[in-house]
C-alpha cells in the first residue's frame, strides 16, 4: 500500500484555495450590506464645526469620501447602532476632500475612518468597514 506524503506545492494550493475562498466570502459579507443610507443620524461637519462638536459629549465622527461605496457600508452599519437614552452618542462624518486639514491633523491613513471621542479627547480609531456585531461591542466599551 502507498502511502501519502504532503509535499510543499500541497501547502501552497492549500493557501491559493484559502485566500480565494477568503476573498470570496469576504466580498460576499460586504456586498450583503445595502450601500445606500437614507436616515443617517450623521451630521456633516467642517473644519469650523468640528471643534465644537468633539467637545461635546461623546461622539462616532465618519471620515469619509463621496461616493465610496465601503463609507456608505460603514455609515449604514453605525447606523444600526442602539440609540441609547443614558448616555448621548453623537454621530458625526468629515468630507476628507474637502477638509484635507482635518484629514493630515488627524493622521487619517484611509476610509472609511472612524475616531470615537469623548469630551475632545480621541478614545478610539477605526479603520475599514466593521460588522455590526464588532461595532455593537466597541459602542458598549465606549457608552462605559
Amino acid at each position: 500500500m502507498k502511502t501519502f506524503k504532503l509535499q510543499a506545492w500541497h501547502f501552497g494550493l492549500m493557501l491559493i484555495i484559502l485566500s480565494i475562498v477568503t476573498n470570496i466570502m469576504g466580498t460576499w459579507a460586504v456586498n450583503s450590506i445595502p450601500g445606500n443610507v437614507e436616515d443617517s443620524r450623521f451630521v456633516e461637519l467642517n473644519d469650523k464645526t468640528f471643534d465644537e462638536a468633539i467637545h461635546t459629549g461623546s461622539g462616532f465622527v465618519l471620515f469619509y469620501k463621496e461616493n465610496s461605496e465601503l463609507c456608505d457600508k460603514m455609515e449604514y452599519n453605525l447606523n444600526r447602532l442602539p440609540v441609547d437614552d443614558r448616555e448621548k452618542i453623537n454621530y458625526y462624518k468629515v468630507n476628507i476632500a474637502e477638509f484635507a486639514a482635518l484629514e493630515a491633523e488627524y493622521r487619517i491613513s484611509g476610509v472609511p475612518s472612524i475616531l470615537i471621542f469623548k469630551e475632545g479627547k480621541e478614545r478610539e480609531r477605526i479603520l475599514g468597514v466593521i460588522p455590526e456585531s464588532n461595532l455593537k461591542i466597541i459602542y458598549n466599551r465606549v457608552t462605559k
